[in-house]
């Protein structure tokens, strides 16, 4: 399922994480952190070899979703 993410300020919508988000976490790994602006758990996934391969990806939602939330956005359901 998609999550589509509003930003509260300019109304903007975007998707940020779509079905497959899991297995792209867990190939690329802090690639896939610094391009959704997840800096800090990019630098922790590149440091822990992607959270010891396992362990970021099974919490990517919630990793993404916050960050996201942190920037001023909010999650359309």
């Amino acid at each position: 399922m998609a999550v589509i993410m509003e930003n509260s300020g300019s109304g903007v919508q975007r998707p940020v994480l779509g079905a497959l988000h899991r297995l792209w976490a867990f190939l690329f790994g802090f690639i896939y952190y610094a391009a959704k602006g997840a800096w800090g758990w990019a630098i922790i996934s590149f440091f822990t070899a992607n959270g010891l391969f396992i362990l970021l990806p099974l919490f990517n939602r919630t990793i993404i979703v916050r960050t996201y939330e942190n920037q001023g956005w909010r999650e359309l359901r």
